[in-house]
């Protein structure tokens, strides 16, 4: 008998490749990276702003590759340079990509409302359900493969505010396919209240799969709207008191789950409340809370899954620290305490956002996120992508 020996190369990527050490910083993309993946229409200056300058960012959608992307789509609005298409870093091949929407040519200028079939919906004429780019700024939202979001997962804008040359707004929701580019409505009626507003945070919980949204003006109503992600319609649930006035201008929310409790968080200057979502009924609850002082205003929080921790990041001025948001055992009851963590290695870049013409912005939304496969933190900007591991 002859046997015959055959070998057989298998290439395997190991995701930790890469990945920081515990308290280091790695830069993984240089600064203007993304201008490779540019829309032939487009010059540079006309991509950063639609990208990183339209208050606003992108969200991380877990399923587009094996360890997520960085996706930003349909952004611009109130007259700036805006993209109906949508650019992303995939962090498997550490790579800017663009994926259009077919049959749109991006040049980069700002729609009006003429451009659109109108209230309520604001689609591009001649496009099927595409929206007019708004400010995106937290309300923009991955959609799960699991829950509707295609093979790569989709992008969507949980409402519209400052949409088109004349800052009209949209209660609707629409998706971007992350494979394919194309634009759907996500619900097939608008909202019956405010979702999408002016510096808004859409919020996803996983266990009800609700997508809830935290308006501007939250603080004066006794509701809280979502849209199902079983049914993809629109619904809302109550509490019997209005929430604390906070002490900032803007406020952001973040769902949290943990000894026991899921929580709605929303942090408005001094003030933090949660709200249980298990039992709504029973209203918000003001945290108590210790150690250093954050405004969280336009930038969201991201719980670190590995540990439970919360984690914040000021987008300019903020050099290699970090904070670092430390539940209690008792989440509604107990102390939760902030503290800063510096890390080592490659310098963190400064977010360039809104303020424009290459200055550093306080405004970076969801353009820190918790990256599953990796264990540790994203952060992409126009200066750089970045991983954390706090």
């Amino acid at each position: 008998m002859t046997r015959v020996s055959v070998t057989r190369q298998i290439n395997v990527r190991d995701p930790m490749v890469g990945v920081p050490s515990s308290g280091y910083a790695s830069l993984i993309a240089q600064a203007d990276a993304h201008q490779a993946v540019r829309p032939a229409g487009m010059n540079s200056g006309q991509f950063t702003k639609a990208l990183f300058e339209a208050y606003g960012s992108g969200t991380f959608v877990q399923d587009y590759s094996t360890d997520g992307a960085f996706v930003i789509a349909g952004s611009g609005g109130h007259a700036h340079y805006e993209i109906v298409g949508g650019a992303g870093f995939d962090f498997t091949t550490r790579q800017w990509f663009w994926r259009g929407t077919p049959g749109y040519t991006e040049d980069g200028m700002p729609s009006v409302v003429a451009d659109t079939n109108g209230s309520p919906w604001y689609e591009l004429t001649g496009f099927t359900e595409t929206p007019a780019p708004p400010h995106p700024y937290a309300n923009m939202i991955q959609i799960r493969t699991a829950d509707g979001g295609g093979t790569k997962g989709s992008v969507m804008h949980l409402g519209r505010s400052a949409v088109a040359g004349e800052s009209v707004g949209s209660r609707s929701a629409h998706r971007f396919d992350c494979e394919t580019g194309i634009w759907t409505r996500a619900a097939a009626s608008v909202a019956p209240g405010t979702v999408g507003a002016l510096e808004s945070t859409a919020v996803f919980d996983p266990v009800s799969k609700r997508y809830y949204t935290i308006p501007d003006g939250f603080h004066a109503t006794t509701t809280m709207q979502y849209l199902d992600a079983t049914t993809w319609e629109w619904g809302s649930i109550s509490y019997p008191t209005w929430p604390a006035a906070g002490t900032g201008t803007y406020y952001k929310g973040v769902y949290w789950s943990g000894n026991g409790k899921r929580l709605m968080i929303v942090m408005w200057g001094t003030v933090w409340q949660a709200l249980d979502l298990d039992n709504p009924s029973a209203g918000w609850t003001v945290l108590t809370k210790s150690g250093d002082v954050i405004d969280v205003q336009y930038n969201v929080p991201v719980v670190h899954q590995g540990s439970n921790d919360l984690y914040w990041r000021e987008s300019s001025g903020a050099g290699n620290t970090i904070k670092k948001i430390t539940p209690p055992a008792d989440p509604l009851a107990g102390t939760w305490t902030v503290s800063t963590v510096t890390l080592l290695g490659d310098t963190i870049p400064e977010f360039i956002g809104s303020a424009g013409g290459g200055t550093p912005s306080t405004q970076a939304y969801k353009s820190l996120f918790y990256i599953p496969s990796y264990g540790c933190l994203g952060w992409v900007t126009a200066g750089g992508v970045a991983l954390l591991n706090p």
